[in-house]
């Protein structure tokens, strides 16, 4: 999984960040590498406040996160995500349940070109980080993330649950990291208000056949519908 950010532009690649056709025959391996240190975290009800960004690793815009004993929001029940839409950067997807693996890694979405939420996180609209991920790149092209480094701050993101509501988000941040260097409790710890984290993997490396970071898209709660 890959996506295009500030800190990419230096490499050689097409639209969007993604590699090219040449590159994109040595990726089925890849596509199943995705390993986003201490997810587990989740799952384990980390209670700790965002800790300050890594700096200069791509960032546009702020994680805006209140912290345990901020401003609260709005907030919605429990009900699990079905269908998420982009319209800026025209992604719309249904949504795949996803776990962890042994290791304590998420789960790849199986799919392409459908995104997954990560069963261990609240359901968008709850109070939380509701995590999503997915891929870029596949074997035969884009897949259903290939956009989403493009996003600005200020996008509206929608998620239409199963009770049938929409949680809208509204996107605070968009942010690029190493992954040695991927801050944990800025992207999993607890948040006061209802928040969503998208992820996919980013920065190609040639020499390795291999992406070296992760594209995280920071949004909150912004309204309901339905």
């Amino acid at each position: 999984m890959a996506a295009h950010s500030p800190a990419h532009r230096g490499r050689r690649r097409d639209r969007a960040g993604s590699p090219g056709p040449r590159r994109r025959r040595r990726q089925a391996a890849v596509l199943t590498a995705l390993v986003v240190t201490g997810l587990g975290s989740v799952g384990l009800g980390l209670r700790a406040p965002a800790e300050p960004p890594a700096p200069g690793v791509g960032q546009r815009g702020t994680v805006g996160d209140a912290g345990p004993d901020g401003p609260r929001g709005p907030a919605m029940p429990r009900s699990e995500p079905v269908r998420l839409d982009i319209p800026a950067v025209g992604i719309h997807t249904r949504l795949l349940r996803l776990g962890l693996e042994a290791d304590g890694s998420l789960e790849v979405p199986s799919e392409p070109m459908r995104a997954g939420w990560y069963g261990g996180s609240p359901t968008p609209g709850q109070r939380g980080p509701a995590v999503l991920a997915g891929h870029v790149d596949s074997p035969t092209g884009p897949a259903v993330f290939y956009r989403l480094g493009d996003l600005a701050t200020g996008s509206r993101i929608e998620i239409t649950r199963a009770d049938g509501r929409v949680a809208r988000f509204r996107v605070t941040a968009v942010r690029a990291y190493a992954k040695e260097d991927f801050p944990t409790r800025t992207v999993y710890g607890n948040t006061a208000r209802a928040t969503l984290r998208l992820i996919t993997c980013g920065d190609w490396n040639d020499d390795t056949d291999e992406y070296d970071g992760n594209v995280v898209v920071f949004a909150e709660l912004a309204g309901r519908g339905g």
